[in-house]
């Protein structure tokens, strides 16, 4: 199983992730931001978005879901990054 294992933000609304395969990439947070729900919301605050990090392989999502890593790999990797 593939497992996140560094990340850094990327500016306000991006993080550089590192994966256990070695891959890495740049994630964008803007389309969960743009849904503008109650759980994307704190997103929008540079402080919390600042607060990344990594649980168990994977990033918190700020309540009790998470982004696996298989999840995030998959979105850039469909966009060519």
């Amino acid at each position: 199983m593939i497992k996140l294992v560094s990340v850094s933000i990327a500016g306000d609304r991006a993080l550089d992730l590192r994966f256990s395969d070695g891959s890495a990439g740049r994630w964008s947070a803007a389309e969960l931001i743009a849904l503008d729900t109650v759980l994307t919301r704190p997103l929008t605050d540079r402080a919390y978005f600042g607060r990344a990090f990594i649980r168990q392989g994977r990033l918190p999502g700020g309540t009790d879901s998470s982004f696996p890593a298989r999840a995030l790999t998959g979105e850039w990797r469909k966009k060519d990054f």
